[in-house]
């Protein structure tokens, strides 16, 4: 683990936070899932959407990364 974090982290060193979120959005406005060939930001996986919207009636707050 330590690898990847010292990959992402070098990956990213000296770009702002204002440009990293401008590359974040243009590939979910256009990326594709290669098999379905939806955007990814119409895919979920039900038994996590379930238990989000159980934790969320029942007044968690919940967090995904």
């Amino acid at each position: 683990m330590p690898e990847l974090t010292r990959g992402v982290t070098q990956k990213y060193e000296g770009i702002t936070v204002e440009v990293f979120e401008r590359a974040v959005r243009r590939f979910f406005d256009t990326a594709r899932h290669p098999v379905l060939a939806v955007p990814y930001t119409r895919l979920a996986y039900r038994p996590m959407r379930q238990l989000i919207d159980l934790l969320t009636a029942r007044e968690f707050e919940v967090y995904t990364c």
